[in-house]
């Protein structure tokens, strides 16, 4: 994968070199013709060595391996050729995603501590709960999610900082057609996630199971609803001032801090002393990992290679331009540039119900209010405004349309969201037929290639990382296991020597 990135990246550098001293038609052609040769040359020399590997070469997990069965992954000649049928149905080999079995660490997190035990929650991991000068909520709709991964989801975004998560129920029947069975009369993904409800860290609405949405009230609007219906009673009604930082992130979405002395409430703070009622976090979008089946193990540990950030691309343009054309070809964004908006809960209704450009479709990922005296950083951008974002708007670091990825923007250890759209073709066939909760075109085909071609294990380090912070020894072994890094990856690599001994 990296090979196949380097040659392209080589080859796109010698067709962009400056002309020669002779701009004769001739000459021209004979550098095109040089640089044409030079490239293939090169990807010869590189792929040879490399040629009989199985795809990718390096990829692995506790249950499904390369060396197991090989027919569990897409060969890299079968997926550069396109030979693979547009809608091809994961192999019956595959277990099943919605087969894998809950792993939840929910009996370990403890309900927010009063205002006077909070001094006892300052080193990270401590408490599940930010301080309480900084409040963070979650809310998030979902449909035809695994268990496991809702409980993965609750267990990693309690680990950073939310405060207190409602998850929103959006299925429609009793889970037998969505290949999960009842468990004691109850749907699956309510049995996963009644353990943190119990443990007062979540909250779980089911009064808006089979709302469709319409071109009218989409999934932002449905949000906003459903927290301030919430928010007039506990445990949510103590919470929610009008600082309290919002997340409206999906379940394919993980915040990454990479420094464990941080947390969501840093962000809130953060967001409050630079005067902020809206800010948009950068995606790092990961692919497939020529995975068929969906790893029976978290997402934020089996997905290391990602699409390259805008800055990490900006100069290849032949590069960008087949991205964009490969993203085009199955109706989805081709990943640059693009984030999702953190808001406080004094602006979330300005940023969503009555937002002056009130397209449920973006406003998920942007924010068109007027704060008054707060700065929003979260609006949308044109290309004219990107071009002047850097030199003269005080939003560059809180927006990801600057496609900066060494910014810290809020917080000092940097923050951005890790998307795991695709995961294997499995989930991405799941997803498919799911459907979309906009008016977007379905989604199509295969996920491309290039989300594919960087290998970033930042966000498993990072959460290895955080896991080690974490003071009690019960909830740290639970999440050290849950969250185990793939054998033999760049992650496991890295945190070796910090993966617990029990």
């Amino acid at each position: 994968r990296r090979a196949l990135s380097l040659v392209r990246r080589t080859c796109a550098a010698l067709e962009q070199r400056p002309p020669t001293k002779a701009h004769t038609r001739v000459a021209m052609k004979a550098q095109l013709i040089t640089s044409r040769l030079g490239c293939l040359a090169f990807a010869a020399l590189v792929f040879l060595p490399v040629n009989a590997l199985p795809y990718p070469a390096n990829a692995s997990s506790r249950s499904v391996t390369a060396a197991q069965t090989p027919s569990l992954w897409r060969s890299r000649e079968t997926r550069e050729s396109g030979e693979a049928p547009q809608d091809a149905r994961p192999t019956a080999e595959c277990p099943g995603e919605k087969s894998r079995p809950v792993v939840s660490c929910a009996a370990f997190w403890n309900p927010r501590p009063t205002a006077e035990a909070a001094q006892a929650c300052r080193a990270p991991g401590a408490c599940p709960s930010a301080p309480v000068a900084y409040r963070v909520v979650s809310v998030m709709n979902f449909k035809s999610t695994p268990a496991a991964a809702l409980a993965d989801w609750a267990d990693y975004h309690l680990l950073i900082g939310v405060d207190h998560m409602v998850f929103i129920d959006n299925n429609c029947g009793d889970g037998g057609r969505l290949g999960q069975a009842r468990l004691g009369g109850h749907p699956p993904w309510e049995v996963a996630l009644s353990p943190y409800v119990n443990a007062g860290v979540a909250t779980l609405v089911t009064r808006y199971r089979c709302l469709d949405f319409n071109s009218s009230f989409g999934a932002p609007a449905l949000r906003y609803r459903v927290m301030s219906e919430e928010a007039t009673a506990s445990p949510l009604r103590e919470r929610m001032r009008d600082d309290t930082l919002v997340l409206t992130i999906d379940d394919d979405e993980y915040m990454v801090m990479p420094d464990p002395r941080e947390t969501l409430a840093t962000v809130a703070q953060s967001m409050k002393l630079n005067q902020l009622c809206a800010a948009n976090v950068i995606w790092r979008n990961y692919g497939d990992a020529g995975y068929t089946c969906q790893p029976q193990m978290p997402a934020v540990a089996a997905f290391l290679g990602r699409a390259p950030l805008w800055q990490e691309a900006e100069k290849h343009r032949p590069y960008i331009k087949h991205a964009q054309e490969e993203a085009d070809a199955i109706n989805i964004h081709p990943g640059f540039r693009k984030g999702k908006a953190l808001f406080n809960w004094g602006h979330m209704r300005d940023c969503t119900v009555d937002s002056p450009k009130n397209d449920w479709t973006v406003t998920a990922h942007q924010c068109e209010a007027d704060c008054g005296a707060l700065r929003n950083c979260a609006h949308r951008m044109g290309d004219k405004d990107m071009k002047t974002l850097k030199t003269s708007d005080k939003c560059y670091p809180f927006h990801a349309a600057s496609g900066d990825h060494e910014v810290k923007g809020l917080a000092s250890g940097g923050l951005w969201i890790n998307h795991f759209e695709f995961q294997s073709l499995e989930h991405w066939e799941a997803k498919k037929a799911r459907g979309r909760t906009n008016d977007h075109s379905p989604r199509l085909g295969t996920p491309p290639w290039y989300f594919n071609d960087v290998e970033d294990a930042s966000g498993a380090i990072a959460i290895q990382l955080r896991i080690r912070a974490v003071q009690s020894a019960p909830l740290r072994t639970c999440l050290a296991r849950k969250f185990l890094s793939a054998p033999g990856s760049a992650a496991a690599e890295e945190t070796r020597h910090l993966q617990p001994s029990q």
